[in-house]
């Protein structure tokens, strides 16, 4: 009786899996003519809208035949682009669909992927982009609205200037001196929307920070604002009405960051927006042109260092997201209408430029591609007619090697360029122990400050490795003696400052010391892998910079060299070279001092120099770079106080030289002082305005 049942149980579901297979087929059927009946409309009747219509039925009456409803939605791409550009945008999001809903089927998605290919190659009618003049590098700022000149820092003063645009000539518009004079400098700069002055930062010797402004007539600065503890001023634009200031204020103890509004007539500050302790959080900040809200990028993801788009009410009382994606996206600018805003991101691979419309404070459909590989730029903002200016950027850094005899100074083989990769961007090299590796750091990445890349290269193969710690910030890398890791000054995925370890291996990072309340600068790890030395800021110090050695292991540190700055330890770990200042007539004093106490003993006096000296590996020499002046290249001086030998090797800007374990290759970065930043405007690729139909609006 069992069996019965169960053969009778095994009759009733075949019937059933039988009727559900023809329920089946019949949809499968019913799908098949609905998409068809569609692609009629589409290509005999001619009509595209209702064939879009037709399309959209498809998909949502047979969403589970997803063959059917992914060729649906690429004929609906189709008929779109068929509409021409104005429909471009629907097309895209279409194809989008497809990708993102049915990427298991492979014809349909690779004719989405085609498609969407071909849209992000189009170019707008008429979009020009059109070098305007050359300029020495780094000497590009933010551009004055009427479009007529930029501010920008000149680096061989620290003070401010502007420069017609198209000029060759650059005007100082405040006059402090020769850096051997004064060692206040200012770092950026905003001209105001009518171009009259400019406001700007400026930081002093004593590490007093300041805002200003300064007539473009060069009438006399005013201070707006003095911080009362040490911290980072960065001031982005004015506001329309020209009556504040937008900038930044972040605390160096804290590295707590706000969004401000300072009043040009009397200096009050209104904060904005507190963002917490992130340093340098936005690369890009600017107020509509109806003064109603304030957009800028930001790192929004404490596990990433890419930033999404916000607009923030003026008044700082609401927030809401432009751009939201896992790509690094940098705010432009607004157009001139403000009823967009262009922004870059490197979504598609490359960094592009973007629009997206923006009405009431939100975003307006999705973004349209205006210039495919606009690449590693400096926004520098839109001229009143609508066309976009920026910079191109020639880095003016590369690592170099040459053969060198050191008891002649003779350079035996010239030198010659090691990176391949992202040339101009690459610097402070050092060897390996064993001579056969060389580590360097390559400064890539998009619009602003890039990201500094820990690169290792084989000198035998050419073969180079790249790390990518997870660190959103590192800087003044140095090999450890056993070459297993780097140290460096950091900041961590948690926005701490300080001094980290990274393993040449894993590309595993470790902080070593928190820094974020006390700066350390330059880090050196000694051969016993338990103590660290670096750099002490006089600000952090009493007045007095110094020369500190920590262990890692108690935490304790001692002074070994007061008054010192940039340092280099012998390879023994026994002494110490570190530069101190000779005042102006006298420039830079080389001591030794030995690490276990005593006296300083000078070796030598150069009159500059950007980078610390270093020992040869068996310790009997110093070698020190002279960047620039008479005489060029780099100093050999004996530990023992015997004549020190020039190398002359031919060029200017040297940094960091570094001796191969051989005793004869040298490494060493160069700073060209002949590159240049071109100046692009980017022409006719806004939406023309929509003709007025004469028609009174009740």
């Amino acid at each position: 009786m069992r069996a019965t049942r169960f053969a009778c149980a095994i009759a009733v579901m075949c019937v059933a899996l039988s009727a559900a297979y023809s329920a089946q087929q019949a949809r499968d059927t019913r799908a098949e003519v609905a998409l068809q009946a569609a692609i009629k409309i589409e290509t005999i009747d001619g009509d595209l809208m209702a064939a879009i219509g037709a399309f959209k039925s498809v998909v949502a009456a047979y969403r589970g035949n997803r063959a059917v409803a992914a060729q649906a939605l690429v004929r609906m791409g189709q008929c779109y682009e068929k509409l021409g550009v104005a429909q471009t945008q629907e097309a895209r999001k279409t194809y989008e669909q497809v990708l993102r809903d049915y990427g298991d089927q492979a014809a349909e998605t690779a004719a989405a992927r085609a498609r969407l290919a071909a849209l992000l190659e189009a170019r707008p009618a008429g979009l020009t982009a059109r070098k305007v003049t050359s300029v020495a590098y780094g000497e590009n700022g933010l551009l004055s609205p009427g479009g007529n000149y930029m501010a920008f820092t000149d680096w061989d003063s620290g003070d401010l200037a502007i420069r017609e645009l198209g000029a060759d000539a650059k005007r100082r518009l405040t006059n402090k001196g020769s850096w051997t004079q004064s060692w206040d400098y200012t770092t950026y700069s905003a001209p105001s929307r009518d171009g009259s002055v400019v406001a700007y930062d400026w930081n002093t010797a004593q590490n007093v920070a300041e805002l200003r402004v300064v007539g473009r007539d060069g009438s006399k600065p005013r201070v707006l604002y003095r911080s009362t503890e040490p911290a980072w001023i960065h001031p982005y634009e004015f506001n329309p009405e020209g009556t504040h200031v937008l900038a930044i204020f972040t605390e160096q103890r804290t590295s707590v960051s706000q969004i401000v509004l300072v009043s040009v007539k009397d200096g009050s500050v209104r904060t904005l927006k507190s963002l917490g302790p992130k340093l340098s959080p936005i690369e890009r900040m600017s107020f509509s042109p109806d003064g109603k809200y304030v957009a800028f990028d930001y790192r929004s993801r404490a596990d990433s260092p890419q930033h999404d788009i916000f607009l923030l009410s003026a008044d700082g009382t609401r927030e809401a997201a432009l751009v939201e994606h896992p790509a690094h996206e940098v705010l432009l600018g607004w157009t001139p209408d403000g009823t967009r805003i262009l922004f870059s991101s490197d979504r598609t691979g490359a960094t592009d430029a973007w629009l997206l419309a923006v009405a009431n404070g939100k975003p307006q459909g999705s973004p349209e591609l205006v210039k495919k590989d606009l690449g590693r730029v400096s926004p520098m903002g839109f001229d009143r007619s609508g066309s976009y200016y920026y910079a191109v950027d020639f880095g003016p850094f590369e690592v170099y090697v040459a053969t060198v005899d050191l008891t002649t100074g003779k350079v035996v083989t010239a030198p010659s360029a090691v990176p391949q990769r992202f040339e101009g961007s690459n610097v402070a090299p050092d060897w390996f122990p064993d001579g056969k590796s060389l580590f360097y750091v390559s400064r890539r990445g998009p619009i602003g400050p890039g990201f500094n890349i820990p690169t290792v290269r084989s000198m035998a193969t050419g073969e180079e490795r790249d790390l990518f710690p997870k660190l959103t910030f590192l800087n003044q890398t140095r090999l450890s003696p056993e070459g297993q890791s780097v140290v460096a000054v950091c900041r961590d995925q948690a926005e701490r400052r300080g001094i980290c370890r990274i393993d040449l291996r894993t590309g595993d990072s470790a902080m070593l010391i928190d820094t974020t309340s006390a700066p350390r600068f330059f880090p050196v790890q000694h051969p016993d892998g338990k103590h660290l030395l670096f750099m002490v800021p006089a600000s952090a110090n009493g007045g007095v910079a110094a020369v500190r050695m920590r262990d890692l292991e108690t935490g304790e540190e001692r002074d070994v060299a007061r008054g010192g700055s940039m340092f280099g330890l012998s390879a023994d770990g026994q002494q110490v070279a570190c530069f101190v200042t000779g005042g102006a007539a006298n420039g830079m004093v080389l001591n030794v001092v030995p690490l276990a106490g005593g006296e300083p003993r000078e070796l030598f006096r150069l009159q500059n120099s950007n980078s610390g000296p270093s020992w040869t590996p068996d310790g009997r020499h110093v070698l020190v770079a002279a960047p620039d002046g008479p005489t060029p290249g780099v100093w050999v001086i004996p530990f023992d106080g015997g004549k020190p030998v020039r190398i002359d090797l031919g060029m200017k800007g040297i940094n960091a030289p570094r001796l191969h374990p051989d005793g004869r290759q040298l490494a060493f970065w160069v700073v060209d002082e002949n590159a240049k930043s071109e100046i692009w405007a980017l022409e006719n690729f806004l939406p023309k305005p929509a003709a007025a139909s004469g028609a009174k609006v009740k």
